[in-house]
Parts: structure tokens; C-alpha cells; sequence
């Protein structure tokens, strides 16, 4: 017996595993399977649901909702496997030429390769078919991130909230933290707060939520507001604790709030996560000097300075010397003592 499908949406994480158009006739078997399949991918058991999807598939070749489900399920296996994904959706794509999922799908696949700019003409076709649809401006956004084009990809982030404003999370992250990287030039973090207080408060994983809340506590560093600043990094640290710059963060918001214990704490707990955290060592020899503990001072002068992606390592070298000359100085004058 066959059965007719229509495409369904699934609730949660997973809501475009099932959006494909196919609406011909499956036969139970496939059916079946492919129900399975969605037991599982629910379940968290990827790379049992795609067997399944890929059994569905087998009965039945050209159920367009079997191969983007083994797709989707393929791609949240780790590690992924690719070279699945990229052929069921291509495959689909070959009998179903404008399936908007599919051309969605392989679209992000090409975003996620060395070559992004191959996910163009699939996601062309895709926005020529629904202009309005948020996957697909989601998608051409993530494709202009890659390809470092801001300006396209804010436009295209912007149509994807407006189409759906609860459906994309990381949209709302994008857009933050390109506000706040215009904020670092302007001073005006107006936008970015607006933007990533919004996002915080949605369901995304876990680094993208940490990284929205440590960007928040920046702002309310620079903002004077060292009460919140602390209040959003901690709730980072607790999200993504491995993240050195939460740590160099709250040394901020610490100091900031002259809490130079808590912010010694922190800036010591970022350079354990990243020993050549050049930032970190800096604010620790200034509180160290400021404390006239000179021999820390210098220390961490000198490991600000061994890092070559710090601005100020110039700078870090020479307080290293004359810190240095100063003690020599004091000790010639005090007989060594």
C-alpha cells in the first residue's frame, strides 16, 4: 500500500529535518522507517536515526523527506559526515530540481567548505522561488559571514529576523556582534546591547549564548555598569567555562568596581585557560605594580610582551625595563637589600 506525504514541520531544534515538498506516493515500508529515523534523531542518536532515513531511502529513492533527513542527521554526527550530506541533497535536487529545502541544504553545505561561494547559485534558486523565506536569507547571511562581507550579510540577517523573529537565534548573534564591532569605532553601543539582550534570552547552544553575554558585559564595562558587566559574564563562565576571554572580562568588571582581588582572580584564571594571553598579563602587572609587588609586575610584563597579536607589546617591554632599572637602582642605593 502506498501512502501520500505531505511535508510537515517538526517541533524544537529539528523543525526543517521533514520540510521537504515531495508529495507522491511512499510506500509503508519507507514510511516506516523514515518515522524511526525521527524517533531516534529526537533522541539525540544521529547516526542511528541516519541509518534509518538511509534504510527509507533504500525502499523508496525518491522520498525527498528520507534523503534531507539523512542529510540533516548526517551533519549532526560527530564528526559529520559531509560526504552524506552532500549527496543526498544533490541527489534530491536531480528529480526535484526545485525542492527549496534541498538547495537550502546543500547551499550551507558549500557555506561550511574552503569554497562558500559555490552556495550562490542554489541559494539564488532557492530565494527566486520564495523571496520571503527565513532558511534562505539565514542561509545567503551565513554565506557572506564566510566570505567576510558584512554589509550582504547584515542585509540578508535582517530579512531573516523580520521573516521569522523567533526562529533563528544566531541571526540576532550576527547582527550583535557586527553593532558591536561598529560600536568599538563609534563608542555607540546602543544597537548591540538592544540586539544581543534580545538574543541572550532565546534558546541557542551554548558557546553562541556565552559569547552574546560576554560581548554584553563588555559593553556594560565600557558603559560604566560594572554591577551588570558582572552579572552576564558570570552567567557566560557558567555557559562556556573554557573561554578565556569571560575570564579577562570579569578582571575588567572587577576593576572597574576597584575589586582588585576578585580582578587579580580572574585575569590569573584567563591565563591559565590561555598561558600567552597578552591582555591578561598586561592588567595583572599594572595591578601588581600598582600593589608594589615589582618582581610580578615584571613578569607579566614581559609575557604581555611575548605576545605578538598584543597592540601594546611595545609598550609592555618598555615597563618590563624601566621597572627593571628602577629595582636596580633601589638596590644599589640600598646596598642589595
Amino acid at each position: 500500500m502506498k501512502r501520500y506525504r505531505f511535508p510537515r514541520l517538526l517541533a524544537g531544534s529539528i523543525a526543517l529535518l521533514a520540510a521537504a515538498t515531495f508529495a507522491g506516493a511512499v510506500s509503508d515500508e519507507a514510511f516506516q522507517l523514515n518515522e524511526e529515523g525521527l524517533v531516534l534523531l529526537k533522541a539525540g542518536k544521529h547516526a542511528q536515526a541516519k541509518e534509518k532515513f538511509l534504510a527509507a531511502v533504500a525502499a523508496d529513492d525518491v522520498y525527498s523527506e528520507a534523503r534531507i533527513n539523512a542529510a540533516r542527521a548526517a551533519e549532526m554526527e560527530d564528526p559529520p559526515d559531509w560526504e552524506t550530506v552532500k549527496t543526498q541533497y544533490l541527489t534530491v535536487l536531480t528529480y526535484e530540481p526545485e525542492n527549496i529545502d534541498a538547495l537550502v541544504g546543500i547551499g550551507e553545505y558549500y557555506v561550511k567548505t574552503p569554497n562558500p561561494e559555490e552556495a550562490k547559485p542554489h541559494l539564488d534558486a532557492a530565494l527566486k522561488l520564495d523571496p520571503r523565506k527565513a532558511s534562505v536569507h539565514f542561509a545567503l547571511g551565513n554565506m557572506h559571514h564566510k566570505m567576510k562581507q558584512t554589509q550582504p550579510a547584515k542585509a540578508a540577517y535582517e530579512k531573516t529576523v523580520a521573516a521569522d523573529p523567533r526562529g533563528f537565534p544566531r541571526a540576532y548573534l550576527r547582527l550583535g556582534l557586527y553593532e558591536y564591532d561598529a560600536g568599538e569605532k563609534t563608542k555607540d553601543f546602543t544597537k548591540a546591547t538592544e540586539i544581543l539582550e534580545k538574543y541572550v534570552l532565546m534558546e541557542d547552544d551554548a558557546e553562541g549564548l556565552s559569547t552574546g553575554r560576554s560581548r554584553l558585559g563588555a559593553i556594560y564595562i565600557q558603559k560604566n555598569d560594572p554591577k551588570k558587566a558582572v552579572e552576564h559574564l558570570e552567567k557566560a563562565k557558567e555557559l562556556n567555562p573554557a573561554d578565556p576571554w569571560v575570564y579577562y572580562y570579569l578582571g575588567e568588571a572587577h576593576t572597574k568596581a576597584r575589586n582588585f582581588t576578585a580582578a587579580e582572580k580572574e585575569y590569573l584564571a584567563c591565563i591559565e585557560k590561555d598561558p600567552k594571553f597578552g591582555e591578561a598579563h598586561f592588567k595583572l602587572a599594572v595591578l601588581y605594580q600598582q600593589d608594589e609587588q615589582d618582581e610580578k609586575a615584571i613578569q607579566h610584563y614581559k609575557a604581555a610582551a611575548a605576545d605578538p597579536g598584543f597592540k601594546q607589546k611595545g609598550q609592555a617591554a618598555q615597563m618590563a625595563q624601566q621597572l627593571e632599572e628602577y629595582l636596580r637602582k633601589v638596590r644599589e642605593e640600598t646596598g642589595g637589600e
